[in-house]
């Protein structure tokens, strides 16, 4: 076996808990691939196997053979392989076209290039085949086509000569009696083709038959002329004859002529000239009937004393036309008989209606003369009188009983009257006439009105008088007057036929096609390309993709394209030369190969691979090679190249190429439990949380086989012996889905419990020590926890194997359950896992405490950074102090009875980069036996080296550019409460406070408390105001207590300064003699000491404290209230 990256030794690097991150992931992964066995594990602190005198190489080196040079000539080849082609049948084809007539040429070679694999030299055969049979096909269609145009040529060519003949013949014949025309039409002589020759031969035998059509057709109409000459003469002679016979009657005659072509023609002429003759004499007559009859109708028109006759009564009474209801009236008839009718009323008074009506008839005698133009004349004669009868309708109520009716003539003669009352009816018989002498002409159309012939009166009480009038109208009507229309008769004369002649039709002489055809012979060269290909074990193609760390791949050198024009005995030599990290088994590799067949050497000075094999006929297996990726971040890319017959042909594959992602980045954290990171800090509250963060990124894009997968996914922590525990029950572990939310798995022991979760294996000597179940991720993770000094499992021990980790001592390992689902689910989808370990720092005072874990991918591991935390090594101070201005330190001497001291309280300063401030009290336990504490006390707030992370206002004054003072205070520039802090400003502050302190905002921050009782004095720095200063920056409290001696003995006075729950204790000590002579002592001034004040607490600019508590208040002024007694001094 060979490995390319040599691990030489077995030697182990030590774990020092500050040199983590030495042992690279890169070394680590040496020992995970299967080519290369697995270094031993110690159990003790984890270590990975490196060589003891080899620098490990972490990177990819570069390739030194000739690999990258034959990547620069990937896909090229130098030399071509000549392929032979069978062209015969294509010769043959020409040769017997040529035969027929055919004008055959040949080609210059028809060059199909060069092909470079099986399927496109198969497919280019076939080609050239499919090629050559186009090509003989073309040759014996132009045979076929040169054979066709020889026959029809020969058949047209004697049906256009044995037309030609027939037409000669006919003109001799018929040119003596007529004109004979010979028209030639050319379009039989073709293009010589076989279709165009047939058309022509069907053209002439259709032309010699039209030619002996035309003849015959000639001889028939010549007849017929003779014919029609002869009746055409027979109907111009008639038409002459009825022309004359017309015109003496008056007809109108009109000639025109037409051309007759047939002795029928003629005939018919002779028809339409008869019937037009007939038509002019029935015409003639009815004219003359027409005018006869207008000549009776225009005399009886004159004569006539046609008339019509009306009469009436005009009445005349103005009485009547007054008062009247009254009426008269009267018609006559055509023979002169009339009636005239009249009422008799007493008008408007006649209330009972009409008394009775009064009816006279007669005759007028008239007569009408005509006056022989259509006027007439009228005569009155004379007029009868023939009755006057009365009709009685009511009695007559009125006074006036002398009703009396009269007839008059025009001149006044009474003719006729009568009297009566109206009461009766009666007629009475007239028969008297009177001559009337009246006459008076009357035109035609007008009338005679209203001309008088009697006077009529009707008297009683009211008089009507009339006369009876008649009227005439002369309804004489002249005739209409004709126009009869001309009588006109058209005949037509025969017109001589065009004597009939004779047209032929001669025809061109045809030609025959000679057809033109080609061939070519074939060239065609073969350079066959080789391929590498790539795949993982599942047979996944991993060209082009990222493959893990120590994944086993096969490389095939795929040469099956050469075979396509191997001849048996020629030579094939592929040379492989491998990309530089890559892990391989020599033997296993070249045995594989020698079974298949192939002569193999390998070339360890430049890790090239060498086939030979001489071809009998058969394909050997393509020879593959199995290797592994040695590192992370690295490219490996591969290309081979193969010689046939030596150097006759030279081709290189493609290249195939595969990265490796960037080494995972794990990264360790500690905070505190509020949070806030504290690496490198020192942390008085000893309850801190490890986070171990697993680095999953640089996997999204990796293809990773189902072996590679198998080898799981694990995270070890290796606990520091000694130095602090872990609280399993509060393990959690926390995940992000798809949405990039967190899961919070609980550490609830009980809810695990119940949820069957990860479990925890304490193996033992017995590898079966009882499961203890602390997590819900029973479908991801196993928990094993390996206490010091107990046997590591096999199930453990594989895994520490395979990853080449040596932990030593107490180690916590979490295993996914399910490497493919967790490969899926978080690996691939690039999702870390964070695992929360709670612990409590058992280390002394003053130990940093150092920790870092192990991602553990696909049996590689990475290691994450270091973190540290450091256990304080401090305490505060106690002094007892002289009050007279000399700030002597009374510690162990003596103070004397009645004397004033002041104990100086100087707790811990928290140095600039710690935990979360929770609280810090100073308690002080006085001893009031001996002592007697006056209330007087003052005190000083003091933070330094506080930044701010972004432009802050505050409720309290701080001071920048700042100087810390001999005596503690602290000088610079003011930053007032309100005004803004600009970003990335360094500040301190100083407060100081005493009894009588009345400003808000130090007593918001400060609480003292006094048990007289118990003797205890506290001072209580606001819980909120210390988180609100974050985790980097000092803070300090100090305090003095004033106190007086009130007995004699040994005085022991404690300070007890809590931090974070944690207690510091500290104590002082002085004398006090019995007096000699009792003295009052004397009560030393006191003086007011400044404080500086401000009114919102500090954000001091570490990204990761919260502030959990801003307190809103109203900035103070600083004022000095005095200070008194000695400002503590701090020693480095």
């Amino acid at each position: 076996m060979n490995q390319k990256e040599q691990l030489q030794g077995h030697g182990y690097f030590r774990k020092k808990k500050w040199a983590k991150g030495l042992a690279t992931g890169i070394a680590l992964g040496a020992a995970v691939i299967t080519f290369a066995g697995a270094a031993g594990v110690s159990a003790d602190e984890t270590t990975a196997a490196t060589d003891s005198t080899t620098e490990v190489v972490t990177s990819q080196p570069e390739s030194t053979n000739d690999n990258n040079a034959y990547a620069e000539n990937a896909n090229t080849s130098e030399g071509t392989l000549s392929v032979d082609v069978d062209n015969s049948s294509v010769e043959n084809a020409a040769t017997e076209a040529s035969n027929v007539g055919v004008d055959v040429t040949k080609e210059s070679d028809k060059d199909y290039g060069t092909d470079t694999t099986t399927d496109e030299l198969n497919n280019t055969k076939s080609e050239i085949a499919n090629d050559q049979e186009k090509q003989v096909e073309t040759l014996e269609q132009a045979t076929a086509t040169q054979t066709a145009n020889n026959t029809a040529y020969a058949d047209a060519q004697a049906a256009i000569d044995a037309n030609n003949d027939y037409v000669n013949n006919a003109k001799d014949t018929y040119s003596s009696e007529t004109t004979v025309t010979v028209t030639n039409d050319s379009s039989t002589a073709t293009d010589g083709t076989a279709s165009a020759n047939n058309e022509a031969k069907t053209k002439a035998e259709q032309t010699l038959a039209n030619n002996k059509e035309a003849v015959a057709n000639y001889i028939e109409a010549k007849a017929n002329y003779d014919a029609t000459v002869s009746k055409a003469e027979e109907l111009n002679a008639a038409v002459e004859a009825a022309a004359n016979e017309l015109k003496n009657k008056g007809v109108t005659v009109t000639t025109s002529s037409q051309v007759v072509n047939s002795v029928a023609d003629v005939e018919a002429l002779q028809a339409q000239n008869d019937a037009t003759i007939a038509k002019s004499n029935s015409e003639k007559a009815a004219v003359d009937a027409l005018l006869a009859q207008y000549a009776a109708d225009l005399a009886a028109f004159n004569n006539g004393t046609n008339v019509s006759v009306s009469a009436g009564v005009k009445t005349q009474d103005v009485d009547n036309l007054t008062y009247g209801n009254s009426f008269m009236n009267g018609t006559i008839n055509a023979d002169g008989t009339f009636t005239f009718t009249h009422d008799m009323n007493d008008g408007l008074n006649d209330t009972y209606g009409t008394l009775g009506t009064g009816t006279l008839s007669g005759k007028l005698n008239y007569r009408v003369e005509s006056l022989g133009n259509g006027n007439i004349a009228v005569y009155l004669d004379s007029v009868e009188l023939y009755t006057y009868s009365y009709t009685a309708y009511r009695p007559n109520y009125a006074v006036n009983q002398n009703l009396n009716f009269h007839v008059y003539t025009l001149g006044g003669t009474e003719i006729y009257n009568t009297y009566h009352t109206g009461n009766n009816s009666f007629t009475d018989t007239i028969n008297r006439s009177t001559t009337l002498t009246y006459e008076h002409g009357v035109s035609v159309g007008d009338t005679l009105a209203n001309v008088g012939f009697l006077n009529i009166d009707d008297n009683w009480i009211y008089n009507t008088h009339g006369q009876a009038v008649i009227s005439f109208t002369n309804t004489n009507k002249a005739p209409d007057p004709v126009n009869p229309p001309e009588v006109v008769a058209n005949l037509v004369t025969a017109v001589n036929p065009e004597k009939p002649t004779l047209a032929l039709t001669s025809l061109s002489d045809t030609t025959n096609q000679t057809i033109k055809a080609s061939y070519y012979d074939y060239q065609l060269n073969y350079s066959p390309v080789v391929e590498k290909d790539r795949a993982n074990s599942d047979g996944v193609d991993m060209d082009g993709k990222t493959a893990v760390k120590g994944d086993v791949l096969t490389d095939t050198l795929d040469i099956s394209n050469l075979y396509a024009n191997l001849n048996v005995g020629d030579t094939v030599t592929i040379i492989d030369p491998l990309e530089a990290g890559e892990y391989y088994n020599v033997d296993d590799n070249i045995a594989a190969a020698v079974a298949n067949g192939w002569e193999v050497s390998y070339d360890a000075a430049t890790e090239t691979f060498t086939y030979k094999t001489t071809y009998t006929g058969e394909k050997l297996v393509m020879p593959t090679v199995d290797w592994a990726p040695a590192y992370d971040a690295a490219y490996y890319d591969n290309t081979y190249k193969v010689l046939v017959n030596d150097n006759l042909y030279q081709v290189y594959s493609n290249t195939v190429k595969t990265p490796t992602p960037e080494a995972p980045q794990p990264t360790k954290e500690i905070t505190d439990t509020h949070g806030n990171d504290i690496d490198g800090s020192t942390t008085f509250d000893k309850n801190v949380v490890f986070h171990l963060n697993t680095d999953y990124t640089p996997y999204t894009d990796v293809t990773a086989s189902t072996d590679a997968i198998s080898k799981g996914f694990a995270i070890l922590d290796d606990v520091e012996d000694g130095m602090f525990t872990v609280n399993e029950y509060g393990i959690v572990i926390r995940l992000t889905d798809d949405n990039g939310e967190t899961t919070t798995l609980s550490t609830d022991i009980a809810d695990v419990t119940e949820a069957g979760g990860v479990s925890t294996n304490h193996t033992g000597d017995n590898d079966s020590e009882e499961t203890t179940a602390v997590n819900k991720l029973n479908d991801l993770f196993t928990m094993y926890h390996v206490l010091a000094g107990e046997t590591i499992s096999d199930e453990v021990q594989a895994i520490l194997d395979q990853s080449g980790l040596s932990p030593v001592g107490e180690f916590y390992l979490w295993v996914a359950k399910d490497p493919a689902s967790f490969y899926t689910n978080y690996v691939k989808a690039g999702k870390n896992v964070t695992i929360d370990l709670p612990a409590y720092l058992t280390a002394d005072a003053g130990t940093v405490v150092p920790n870092d874990f192990y991602q553990i991918d696909f049996g590689n591991a990475y290691q994450s950074n270091l973190v540290t935390v450091q256990v304080p090594d401090v305490s505060p101070e106690k002094h007892a102090m002289s009050t007279d201005g000399s700030n002597t330190v009374l510690d162990n001497q003596t103070v004397g009875l009645g004397e004033v001291i002041n104990y100086l309280l100087d707790g811990i300063e928290i140095p600039e980069h710690h935990d979360t401030l929770l609280q810090y009290d100073l308690t002080d336990i006085m001893d009031t036996v001996h002592d007697r504490y006056t209330g007087n006390y003052h005190g000083e707030i003091i933070g330094t080296k506080y930044v701010a992370s972004e432009d802050l206002t505050l409720a309290y004054d701080v001071i920048t550019d700042y100087t810390v003072n001999a005596d503690g205070s602290i000088s610079g520039t003011v930053i007032k409460a309100g005004d803004v802090i600009p970003e990335g400003t360094e500040y301190a502050f100083y407060f100081t406070f005493n009894q009588d302190t009345n400003e808000e905002f130090v007593n918001s921050i400060v609480k003292v408390t006094w048990d007289e009782e118990a003797g205890v004095w506290k001072l209580v720095v606001d819980s909120d105001f210390l988180q609100s200063l974050g985790i980097v920056g000092t803070f300090d409290v100090n305090a003095w207590l004033e106190a007086e001696r009130i007995a004699s003995g040994e005085v022991h006075n404690i300070l007890i300064n809590t931090i974070n729950g944690v207690d510091y204790q500290t104590e002082v000590v002085t004398y006090t003699p019995d007096p000699e002579v009792p003295e009052t002592p004397t009560e030393t001034p006191t003086e007011e000491v400044p404080v500086v004040q401000s009114s919102v607490l500090p954000l001091t600019g570490d990204e990761t404290t919260p502030l959990n508590i801003i307190a809103s208040l109203i900035g103070v002024l600083m004022f000095v209230l005095g200070i008194f007694g000695i400002r503590k001094r701090k020693e480095d």
